[in-house]
């Protein structure tokens, strides 16, 4: 993928519709759309236009002008991915015999926070949030804890522990101020 070889983008992804018809994603008919996170605009109108198929028409809510080798400027469209919010309530039980190790320590919701903020962080464009591996970071985490259960939603207070499916033009998020752990 070009896009990704501009150092400022740090994530990219392409959805095509090869039909005559606008797809169920709202894509035109012959067109593809790319999906780029960090980097100018002109940056990725640029590395797109250096591998864009002729003839076949770019889609995306953002776009830059590219100018060809003849002089001639061509309107490059692109998207950049929808931020889906994330929010997390994790219930921890404490290990308070210590028999898998160390107690939980001063520090520990901070540290499982951080563990979960930093974990969506490596999320692409579309991935789906799924409970379980959710779970497995908070657990590596820190030492001293029995269980934990995450409940996850997309807004706040989630009441379930369902995985959430993302769109394939959107991006997962989660930040600190967006989980609450009771330990």
């Amino acid at each position: 993928n070009t896009i990704l070889k501009n150092v400022d983008v740090t994530q990219a992804g392409v959805e095509e519709n090869v039909t005559n018809i606008t797809d169920g994603n709202g894509l035109l008919p012959h067109s593809f759309e790319s999906f780029a996170q960090g980097g100018s605009d002109s940056e990725v109108a640029a590395s797109i236009w250096l591998s864009k198929p002729a003839g076949i028409a770019t889609d995306g809510g953002s776009s830059a002008v590219v100018t060809d080798s003849m002089g001639n400027p061509h309107t490059i469209q692109f998207a950049r991915p929808n931020a889906l919010t994330l929010y997390f309530i994790v219930n921890i039980t404490l290990d308070t015999d210590n028999v898998d190790g160390p107690p939980y320590p001063t520090d520990g919701d901070t540290e499982v926070i951080n563990a979960l903020v930093n974990y969506i962080d490596t999320f692409v464009t579309g991935q789906t949030v799924i409970n379980a591996q959710c779970i497995s970071q908070g657990m590596q985490a820190v030492s001293g804890i029995a269980t934990l259960q995450i409940l996850m939603g997309t807004a706040p207070a989630p009441g379930g522990s369902a995985n959430i499916p993302t769109p394939f033009n959107s991006l997962a998020t989660l930040i600190a101020a967006n989980v609450t752990v009771n330990s």
